[in-house]
């Protein structure tokens, strides 16, 4: 009897864990092609970022615990990105994300799951909405021929991808733009700036994470994205797994509140949270405690 009741305990234990590692939904590995606005099907998620006058970040990949990234109200976002159906390589990723804004620079530190053990042609990409009034994923479908669909629109494009260069070491991303026509054949210079660190292991998976920086404003605004305070920004990011800027895990789009406000769902969910949380944590103390009696007697 002892034995099945031991047998119990555990079977008990491992149901309550995966209420915890499970509580992620999973996502669809893949997604259509749609010439839709992405807010006229889905919605769009905003995603806010916090203004602090003087933060405290080095541009070296890694987090430490003094830095201004693990403030309270500095809030770290979930997005889910998948490639497209037809892709030859279906598979999808998580990026975990933070954004922190001064009076001169956008900062952005992210993380995300590496599936292959190959590093080379990893790959991080950032497009922001100039001027579409129809910003959708369809514009993503090819890389080497994005195009928005409206004639005068553009895009302003950030490309990172991993090829010699080592993990904490500073270097510019691409800083390219597209528009009706394609890719821009202009030479831009305020690049932003970007640092890695990789073979973050969680959950025995391997992890890239970045910080990158770039001016909220530049002497380009025809290609590139203008940053003002209490403003939004429309953008999709994505990133590229070992195999090059063909095939890529893309967001659906997003938008970015530079007004320094508070996150209501933050707020709104926390009590909920704590609520559910609580209740299954006295439900398994319970279960053990009953368990342990029973073992006893």
């Amino acid at each position: 009897m002892k034995k099945k009741n031991l047998t119990k305990l555990f079977l008990t234990l491992v149901l309550i864990s995966s209420v915890f590692t499970n509580s992620q939904m999973n996502i669809k590995g893949d997604w259509g092609v749609s010439e839709d606005d992405c807010s006229t099907n889905h919605g769009i998620t905003r995603q806010y970022a916090r203004y602090i006058k003087s933060p405290n970040i080095t541009i070296d990949g890694i987090e430490s615990k003094d830095e201004s990234w693990n403030q309270e109200d500095v809030y770290e976002y979930e997005i889910p990105m998948a490639n497209n159906y037809y892709s030859n390589m279906r598979f999808k990723s998580y990026m975990f994300i933070k954004y922190i804004y001064d009076d001169v620079n956008l900062y952005i530190k992210a993380r995300w799951n590496d599936s292959t053990p190959i590093d080379r042609q990893d790959q991080l990409f950032f497009c922001w909405n100039i001027n579409c009034t129809n910003f959708t994923v369809s514009q993503f479908l090819e890389s080497g021929a994005m195009k928005t669909v409206e004639n005068g629109s553009r895009v302003d494009s950030w490309t990172w991808m991993r090829r010699t260069q080592k993990s904490g070491s500073q270097i510019n991303m691409f800083d390219g733009g597209y528009g009706y026509d394609g890719w821009l054949n202009i030479e831009e210079s305020s690049d932003p700036i970007i640092s890695f660190t990789s073979g973050i292991w969680t959950n025995n998976e391997g992890y890239y994470q970045v910080e990158l920086y770039r001016s909220l404003t530049t002497n380009e605004p025809d290609v590139d994205i203008q940053f003002e305070h209490n403003n939004t920004y429309r953008f999709s990011t994505g990133v590229g797994d070992s195999i090059g800027s063909n095939e890529h895990a893309i967001s659906w789009t997003y938008e970015l509140d530079l007004t320094n406000s508070i996150d209501q769902s933050f707020i709104d969910y926390l009590p909920i949270g704590i609520g559910i949380a609580s209740g299954v944590i006295i439900f398994s103390i319970g279960i053990i405690i009953i368990l342990i009696y029973k073992l006893k007697h």
